[in-house]
Parts: structure tokens; C-alpha cells; sequence
């Protein structure tokens, strides 16, 4: 739960930022559109929500969790309930376009703050009923980009081609739009990313399969953004188990060579967007490996900011690792190093294996 005074400083700070807008934000006014931000309470009908901003930065490289959320408190998400199967006016050219699209907004009422924050998703503060809006130019979308959404085909398979031209985050929202997929309709935001990611690790994971394993033990460590992972690549046959707290008894979902049939329940949207950083990674080395993931979250992180940093987290992990010829070493390193990573261990469905199956192999 979000600490008193952390919440009324965020609600102080994200005011101020509301009134600085004052003479740009009225019941009618024009801004760049940057996606769309589709809900998931009270499903089939939904509030779907166009955001917009005159400053907004994308890349959040080198701030902390305050100055994170004071960067989406310049984000107005307005918003009106409608049926996934309507189409959301104009979301589709704003989704599709290579650069936030410059939009006329007519509101109800002026913006106020809500917090909006989840495991899921990124926040969003700043709420307004909207009537309508238009475009005020014409969206420039890739031709490769488009002539995907033309194809008629599966989503799963319109992703998968997508990722060749686009970032995750831009696929989801595309999914999230309800443009792509023989049987089109809005998806929730929350479900969109976490879908998105599932069906791009997956894709990934069939092909790494067919690589040769790698030939020693990897540890890879990283702390961003209060969280703290240690990341382990054993060399076998595919798996992957995540685990991680949040200050109380560890929690863990894993799966081995043939996956999972059931969602991660446990871990939920982290989980699936740190198996495609994994896979990400093993794809571009040419090598299959199993893999455990620890994740300690810290006071630090005082307020989830969506799957998004566990993602970017794991992908910048990758950068530089430690080597061991065996799980022996690997194990007194990684306990010697970082303790918290004791009671993480105990939980692990892959390490007991490893041990079972070459113990006599690397000792």
C-alpha cells in the first residue's frame, strides 16, 4: 500500500503540474496524442481513454520513482465507457503512427488527479471525461506497418510479424486498439502487454530450443530502480523460473523444457515480460540455457510503475556477467554476495534438478 505521505506528496506535486498547464488545457484544446490507455473494470465495457501531453518524455533513463510519476502526471488520459467490440473513434491512426499525433480534445470537464497505479501498467494521474476528439493532421505509419494490420491474420501472428519493425510497448498498444486479429475489439491495456509479451517470448523460446546450450554459469546483477535482480543461466535444456518479494516470503513461477499451460498467478505480468528480456538475449547469442531469476523489490520503489521496468531491468542486466565453471561455485558466489538470495534459492524448481541431473558433470 501506497505510504500516506508519499501519496499526498504525489498528489501535491501532480497539482502544480495541472495548474502550470492551466492555459493549455481547457474543455477544448489541441496536443500531440501518444496512445491509448484501455481499462479493464467492469469488462466488456470499458473506459477507453485517448492520452495526451504537450512535454512528455519517453525515455526515463537516470530518474527516480518520483520524477517518473510527475512525468506521467503531464499525461491527460480522457476517457469515455464503450463496448470492446466499438471502435475507439481515431485510436487507430494515433497507435499506428510513427510520432505522437497532434489532436483536437473536447472534454466534459477539466482534468482531475486520480492515481492509477499498477503492477501491469504505467501510471496514469491526470483523468478527464471526453466527448470527442479529431485529428488535427494526417498520421504518418510505416508502409511494412501497415500493410500488416491490412493482412488479415491471427494476433498472435500480426505480432510476431510486427516485432520486426516495432518496440513491445508500441505492439501492445496496437493490440490494446483492437486493430489486428480476425475477431477485432478493444483489449485492456494491462492484458495487451502481458499477451504481447507471452506471444513474443514464446515465438523466441521455440527457436532458442534448437540452439546449442551454453558451456558455463552466467550471473548477471543489476539494481534499477529499487529493484535488484540476480539473473542465473545455467547451461542446459530451456527453463525458466522467476522469483521474487516485495518484503514478505518469496513468491515463484517457473516452467521447464515444454512451458507452462497455466498463468503465472504468482509473479503475473513480470513474469512473462522477464521471460522475453531472457529470451531476447539467448536469441541474439544463439544459445539455450535455463534460467533463474531473483527479485528483491526495495523501499525505493515505493509505487509500481508497470511490467515495463522489470523488462527494461533484465534487458540492461545483460550487458556484462560473471563466469563459473560449475553450480557449486555459482551458488557459494551469488549466497556470499547477496544474502537475501538465500531464502530465494530454497524456493527454486530449477536448481534441485541441475543438481540431480550434473552433479558428477561440473564437480
Amino acid at each position: 500500500m501506497l505510504n500516506k505521505d508519499i501519496k499526498k506528496e504525489i498528489y501535491r506535486k501532480s497539482w502544480k503540474i495541472i495548474n502550470s498547464m492551466k492555459n493549455e488545457i481547457k474543455e477544448n484544446f489541441q496536443a500531440p496524442s501518444i496512445g491509448v490507455f484501455i481499462g479493464h473494470y467492469n469488462y466488456p465495457n470499458v473506459n477507453a481513454g485517448l492520452l495526451s501531453s504537450f512535454n512528455y518524455l519517453k525515455n526515463f533513463d537516470g530518474m527516480d520513482v518520483m520524477n517518473i510519476l510527475m512525468e506521467r502526471a503531464k499525461i491527460v488520459n480522457s476517457r469515455k465507457s464503450l463496448s470492446v467490440k466499438k471502435s475507439f473513434d481515431k485510436s487507430k491512426e494515433i497507435v499506428l503512427a510513427e510520432k505522437p499525433v497532434q489532436t483536437e480534445i473536447f472534454l466534459k470537464k477539466l482534468p482531475t488527479i486520480k492515481l492509477n497505479l499498477s503492477k501491469f501498467t504505467r501510471p496514469i494521474l491526470i483523468h478527464a471525461g471526453l466527448n470527442k476528439f479529431k485529428l488535427v493532421e494526417n498520421p504518418r505509419i510505416r508502409h511494412a506497418v501497415e500493410k500488416i494490420i491490412d493482412d488479415e491474420m491471427k494476433a498472435q501472428d500480426s505480432i510476431i510479424k510486427l516485432y520486426k519493425y516495432e518496440d513491445v510497448d508500441k505492439i501492445s498498444q496496437i493490440l490494446s486498439a483492437g486493430i489486428i486479429g480476425k475477431d477485432k475489439k478493444l483489449v485492456p491495456t494491462r492484458w495487451s502487454i502481458t499477451a504481447t509479451d507471452d506471444i513474443l517470448s514464446k515465438n523466441l523460446i521455440n527457436k532458442i530450443k534448437s540452439y546449442n546450450e551454453i558451456t558455463e554459469f552466467r550471473v548477471f546483477h543489476i539494481i534499477y530502480l529499487g529493484n535488484e535482480f540476480i539473473i542465473i543461466l545455467y547451461p542446459s535444456s530451456w527453463g525458466f523460473e522467476m522469483i521474487e518479494s516485495w518484503g514478505a516470503e518469496p513468491s515463484i513461477d517457473y516452467e521447464l523444457y515444454f512451458g507452462r499451460k497455466k498463468y503465472a498467478n504468482n509473479i503475473e505480468g513480470a513474469y512473462y515480460a522477464a521471460r522475453l528480456a531472457v529470451a531476447e538475449y539467448l536469441s541474439k547469442i544463439k544459445k539455450q540455457a535455463s534460467c533463474t531469476i531473483m527479485r528483491l523489490v526495495h523501499k525505493e520503489y515505493f509505487a509500481p510503475l508497470g511490467v515495463w521496468v522489470i523488462r527494461n531491468a533484465v534487458r540492461k542486466s545483460f550487458k556484462q556477467y560473471l563466469k563459473f565453471s560449475n553450480i557449486k561455485e555459482t551458488l557459494n558466489f551469488i549466497g556470499s554476495n547477496y544474502p537475501f538470495s538465500k531464502t530465494f534459492i530454497i524456493k527454486s524448481h530449477i536448481i534441485p534438478n541441475l543438481l540431480q541431473r550434473k552433479l558428477n558433470k561440473f564437480y
